[in-house]
């Protein structure tokens, strides 16, 4: 969840597509309610998501059973991943998101698959084509379970991969893209102002509601007084 909307940041996905040759093909961890798998199809071409809750991958399966261009695994990640990863003459796209950061319930043993997904992508996938973004960043080496962002980056930049931190978002490119990096910040630093933008009119009614309450709470003693 990035901070000014839920799921991919909206510039991500187009600069992504430009970024990759074609054929393309999308892999996501963590399906949840299937929005951002539909956003990955609409952009790759395809895309396999990877849910653990029965009841969520259930209904994924359900939402999407007549669209060919998806398709739901129901299990952890730790033991799907390695068969949903497009073959190396795809370029590819994956969107990690399968760790829990404050509301999981499961077991330890099953909080952060995160490790184990960036190892399997590295052993199975050429950088030279592949773009990996990882959801909740903020969380790395601060919340119970998560890796620190060293444990992430290294890895990646041994395998040739360049990395990043993005609103939100830990980005992982091939070697060849660091020099469009500062265009695609600027690219963010756009879409940010706009949503600022776009809600500040009500958060400023909200802090005159506020104030106005405030205010009564205030006078309130007085009145009774009387």
């Amino acid at each position: 969840m990035g901070f000014f909307w839920e799921g991919l940041p909206p510039y991500l996905l187009p600069w992504s597509s430009q970024s990759l040759i074609e054929p393309r093909a999308a892999v996501e961890t963590g399906t949840f309610r299937g929005d951002t798998t539909t956003l990955l199809a609409n952009t790759f071409g395809s895309c396999t998501s990877i849910e653990r809750s029965h009841e969520l991958a259930a209904k994924a399966q359900g939402k999407f059973r007549g669209d060919p261009r998806i398709e739901i695994l129901e299990g952890s990640s730790r033991e799907l991943l390695a068969q949903a990863i497009p073959s190396r003459e795809k370029s590819a796209f994956f969107w990690l998101d399968a760790h829990g950061i404050y509301d999981f319930d499961g077991t330890e043993a099953e909080e952060n698959p995160l490790l184990a997904e960036i190892d399997m992508v590295i052993a199975a996938r050429d950088s030279s084509n592949t773009i990996i973004a990882i959801d909740d960043a903020r969380g790395m080496g601060t919340q119970p379970d998560w890796p620190a962002m060293s444990e992430i980056a290294i890895p990646l930049g041994n395998a040739g991969y360049t990395t990043v931190y993005l609103d939100d978002i830990f980005l992982a490119v091939p070697q060849r893209l660091k020099t469009d990096l500062p265009k695609l910040y600027q690219e963010s630093r756009m879409v940010e102002a706009t949503a600022v933008f776009h809600i500040w009119p009500r958060v400023l009614r909200a802090f005159k509601s506020q104030a106005r309450l405030d205010s009564l709470v205030e006078k309130l003693p007085k009145s009774l007084r009387r």
